[in-house]
């Protein structure tokens, strides 16, 4: 692990945005309230942001040596930043670092002039940019962690859709000769 760092906060370089869900909240498993959140794709080349979280995540656990959540750094404890080689059977992981981020609150998700995001179908799954997160240790329940705060995230542009790109309802009903329903 690098240096720790002064303050759990990290602003990425360009990540892949995954399971985009920044504009409603949503219940997710184990959720006991409905959080909003996204799954970043690091590349792996982008060893910056990689040292960046682990320092973050360091930080992180010396904070809550202090505040007492438990007395000494753990051995053992679920750690927020995964191999997507290593950990997934998906090729869209293949060369990825990913890490998964929630909130209570809407972040702000804005373009690179940091103007909003006002059409949702501008922020989808697969588009790339900068994200503001914040890594945080905790205790519950006798298991420890560090977990990932999503603050704010900035578009800087396009790509394929993950997941396939979704067909127009003109499309799918092509094939439907409607004079039928008369």
């Amino acid at each position: 692990m690098s240096k720790v760092a002064k303050t759990g906060k990290v602003i990425t370089g360009i990540v892949r945005f995954s399971f985009a869900n920044v504009f409603e909240p949503r219940m997710n498993d184990g959720d006991s309230v409905a959080k909003y959140s996204v799954q970043l794709l690091i590349p792996k080349d982008d060893v910056e942001t990689i040292n960046k979280i682990y320092a973050a995540e360091a930080f992180a656990l010396q904070q809550g040596m202090e505040k007492n959540k438990f007395s000494k750094i753990p051995k053992m404890y679920k750690r927020p930043l995964h191999d997507g080689d290593e950990e997934k059977d998906d090729e869209m992981y293949e060369g990825f670092m990913y890490l998964s981020a929630k909130t209570t609150q809407r972040p702000d998700v804005v373009y690179e002039d940091r103007k909003p995001i006002i059409d949702t179908e501008d922020f989808y799954s697969g588009c790339w940019g900068h994200a503001s997160i914040t890594l945080y240790a905790y205790k519950v329940d006798g298991a420890t962690g560090v977990a990932v705060a999503l603050n704010n995230i900035m578009k800087t542009h396009d790509d394929e859709p993950l997941g396939g790109k979704r067909a127009s309802a003109a499309d799918d009903f092509a094939v439907l000769d409607t004079e039928d329903f008369d």
